[in-house]
């Protein structure tokens, strides 16, 4: 059935593609990539004098004609279409059912594009670059600006968030540097990208011949110990070309602290060259109020036994004078870490003290190893290997943190080669605990089951008690009998516990390991036996 259903296929794709063949005389290829908004005039095949033909699925605005000539019936695809896309048409001969597909893809027109000329600024000087464009399919432009340090409009690095048809360039550095924007028209979800010309900005510095302070700061007054408050100052800068310029940031000023009573010189400096104005400074005792910390020092988490570390660590000290960040020279408390915890580090200067808290942390290591759970086989035969299944164990940390461990451990022995009750040992990792299996010769006979009178003859050991002999005889009066049967119930009391014991013990492990309840009773006596 599967044969001839493929060759069925196979025949049906064998008869639309000799199909064009049998109802036109000559089908041309199909335009390449047609641009939107452009005219398109495409002979599409030359059929017989006479011949009607239609189309399905044309583009917007793109139609057939037909012109009749000497050598036929000529077939045109002839419009404009604005809407960009794929198109799967098909152009149908004579009313025919057989169809020729015909597919045309309408590409988003090309941007046309011009950017404005190169241009010439000093630093800090405004620079405007600009492109207009213009496209003929209706569809959106969008702008993504680039910049290069050579004449290309490829392979530019792209300025994030330079998207608009104007860029204003930086000019915050002497140099030049070359600009170019790729412009994106979407049509119908498809897009064209063309990328400009390059234009290029040219940043230029003068040179300052001199400075000069243009307007003192607001403040000139100052106590010893204060720091420089350069708010109101402003500098003139002086250019080689005659042009000045007044500038209140992007100076040096020196001494910034004023530490010295009197007065003082401010030098002021701009590249190579400075100017200075004074100050008055007032002598005075500086007296700390209080201490704070500024910024806490980049390390606080320890191990046990590490030194404290300091770095990073900065105070805010308040005086009298106002405030001021110090940085080294303070004292600090303990300096080292013995016991894990939060540890209160305390921090001296100038007779204040302040505060901060760092974590020491132990490292985790395992202390005991305990079974939490046997494994569900704890009974074997002479020559059995060990099953460990259902065997997990707790890992105890000195964290006191404990671990479900169900893999990863060794047990010895794990094969048993004797009878009766044997300990396996678990290591893990340097620690180790124990459990107990029962082994049993699988060649004695079976141990019968458990009655009544095994448990109390074995703990009453009546042998050896002159009470017992007496149960023999029949023929006592009535005078000794009551030690006897005071010992008959006690042994009978004895007994029922025994078997009420050994019916809750057998129910337990039955519920545990899911054992047959036979071999649990014979476990049990074998126990029993073996304590004895």
């Amino acid at each position: 059935m599967k044969k001839k259903f493929v060759s069925a296929l196979m025949a049906l794709l064998l008869v639309f593609s000799l199909a064009p063949a049998a109802f036109a005389d000559t089908i041309y290829s199909a335009p390449g990539a047609i641009e939107a908004g452009r005219s398109i005039d495409h002979l599409a095949a030359t059929l017989s004098s006479g011949a009607s033909v239609s189309a399905i699925d044309l583009p917007p605005g793109i139609v057939l004609e037909t012109e009749e000539t000497d050598s036929g019936l000529n077939v045109y695809l002839r419009g404009v279409s604005l809407a960009a896309g794929n198109y799967n048409c098909f152009i149908s001969i004579d009313n025919s059912e057989n169809q020729i597909n015909y597919p045309l893809t309408i590409v988003p027109a090309t941007p046309a594009v011009n950017i404005s000329s190169s241009q010439t600024c000093f630093v800090g000087g405004e620079a405007q670059l600009s492109v207009s464009t213009s496209v003929n399919d209706g569809g959106t432009l969008s702008y993504q600006w680039y910049y290069s340090e050579n004449s290309s409009n490829s392979g530019g690095a792209m300025i994030l968030n330079a998207v608009d048809s104007t860029y204003y360039p930086d000019t915050s550095t002497p140099g030049t540097t070359y600009y170019y924007c790729e412009v994106t028209n979407t049509n119908n979800g498809m897009t064209s990208t063309v990328a400009s010309a390059v234009s290029s900005v040219t940043v230029k510095e003068a040179a300052v011949t001199s400075i000069s302070i243009a307007s003192l700061p607001d403040k000139t007054d100052y106590k010893k110990g204060e720091t420089l408050d350069s708010t109101g100052l402003q500098i003139s800068l002086n250019y080689s070309d005659g042009t000045s310029e007044i500038i209140s940031s992007g100076f040096g000023i020196s001494p910034i602290a004023l530490e010295k009573a009197g007065t003082q010189t401010i030098i002021i400096s701009y590249q190579d060259k400075t100017c200075s104005f004074s100050v008055n400074v007032e002598e005075i005792e500086e007296v700390i109020e209080g201490i704070g910390v500024l910024t806490p020092p980049s390390k606080i988490e320890y191990k046990p036994g590490e030194n404290f570390d300091s770095t990073g660590l900065s105070i805010r000290v308040y005086t009298n004078l106002g405030q001021r960040d110090v940085h080294d020279g303070f004292e600090v408390s303990p300096t080292s870490f013995e016991k894990a915890g939060d540890h209160t580090v305390t921090i001296s200067y100038g007779g204040k003290t302040c505060t901060l808290t760092v974590k020491v942390r132990a490292d985790e290591k395992p202390v005991s190893l305990s079974v939490l759970a046997k494994p569900k086989k704890l009974t074997y035969n002479i020559g059995e290997e060990l099953d460990t299944t259902g065997l997990t164990l707790r890992l105890t940390l000195n964290t006191n943190k404990t671990e479900k461990i169900t893999e990863g451990f060794t047990c010895t022995p794990t094969k048993f080669e004797k009878a009766g009750p044997q300990e396996i040992t678990v290591t893990y990792g340097d620690l180790s605990c124990k459990f107990s299996v029962n082994v049993k010769d699988k060649k004695a006979p079976a141990t019968p089951s458990p009655s009544p009178s095994v448990k109390p003859d074995e703990t009453v050991k009546p042998q050896t008690s002159p009470e017992v002999k007496p149960e023999t005889d029949t023929h006592n009066d009535t005078h000794n009998s009551g030690p006897n049967h005071t010992a008959l119930i006690i042994i009978m009391v004895i007994a029922i516990v025994a078997l009420i014991g050994l019916g809750v013990y057998a129910y337990i492990m039955s519920r545990n390991d899911g054992d047959d309840f036979v071999e649990r009773i014979k476990e049990f006596i074998d126990r029993f036996r073996s304590d004895k």
